[in-house]
């Protein structure tokens, strides 16, 4: 069925982590669900913020966040909500400041990626808002102990509308918040799905060959990342057969006559303190799942 990143980041499971070393084994989370804020740090947090005061969110039961857009969201004053929806705690812009990162949702459009990532430091007994960035997801992540002390977030997001999707493992720097301007995604592994538009384009016109790219798994362990992806292409469907595909996408049953095969890839990167790099060997694998049309 088509759908719309709105739905799908909200499937996107919402989790509490506290700083991870490096040398640790961990995933991202991808569709699994995860634990809920909790509820005492997130009333401390935000309620220097919120206008309307912290409340349960509406739509997300044990998620709570500002009953009102705050002032500094595209949507502010209106009674949107705002929930925290994911909380990091770490050294994001200073190896000696003790700072929670909060991944937030709403009072913002979709061409802002729906919500942002605000920031927090403990300035003694108390937390202070530092910034915000709108359009900075970080819903999903893991902390990464970076050369000079601080951490930065390793990311994985969805965006999309229509059936096409974008997926993109990509690294955050929290100092990117005091810096003017949108958040630009750099990503270390791009993919693009677009199974759920039978090939047609935004005009539709069976014009698009069907892939299907999807993360299975991103894992970082001892300094390496390691992302599993499914990956497939199909030839463009013949315009009699993206009709019956579409009709199919409208009754809400997926065409699996017209999914494209797919394989497994393995794409390695390895992390130096400051940046990840992709392993030499699979760069021909990393080439293939980020392929175009």
């Amino acid at each position: 069925m088509i759908t719309d990143d709105c739905s799908m980041r909200l499937t996107g499971a919402l989790l509490f982590l506290l700083p991870a070393l490096a040398a640790e084994r961990v995933e991202l989370r991808l569709s699994r669900p995860a634990a809920q804020p909790d509820r005492v740090l997130v009333q401390e947090i935000l309620r220097t913020v919120c206008p309307g005061g912290v409340i349960e969110d509406q739509n997300r039961r044990g998620f709570f966040g500002c009953a009102v857009c705050p002032m500094f969201t595209a949507f502010a004053k209106e009674k949107y909500g705002w929930p925290a929806v994911a909380m990091y705690r770490g050294h994001f812009t200073d190896q000696k400041k003790d700072q929670i990162a909060v991944a937030t949702w709403g009072c913002e459009p979709h061409s802002l990626r729906f919500g942002g990532a605000a920031l927090f430091e403990k300035q003694g007994e108390r937390w202070k808002f530092v910034g915000y960035k709108h359009s900075m997801v970080i819903d999903d992540c893991v902390p990464v102990v970076s050369r000079d002390g601080r951490n930065t977030l390793l990311c994985q997001s969805e965006d999309g509308g229509q059936g096409h999707l974008w997926r993109n493992v990509y690294l955050v720097d929290l100092t990117e918040i005091f810096r003017p301007g949108d958040f630009e995604e750099r990503p270390l592994l791009h993919l693009y799905d677009n199974v759920n538009t039978c090939g047609f384009d935004e005009n539709m016109r069976p014009s698009e060959a069907v892939q299907r790219a999807i993360f299975k798994r991103i894992q970082l362990d001892e300094g390496v990342l390691r992302v599993f992806v499914e990956f497939g292409q199909r030839p463009k469907l013949s315009a009699s057969e993206a009709g019956v595909c579409l009709a199919m996408l409208q009754g809400k049953k997926m065409p699996l006559t017209f999914l494209p095969k797919t394989a497994p890839y393995e794409i390695r990167y390895r992390f130096n303190g400051e940046r990840f790099s992709v392993v030499p060997e699979d760069v021909p694998a990393k080439q293939r799942v980020e392929a175009a049309f």
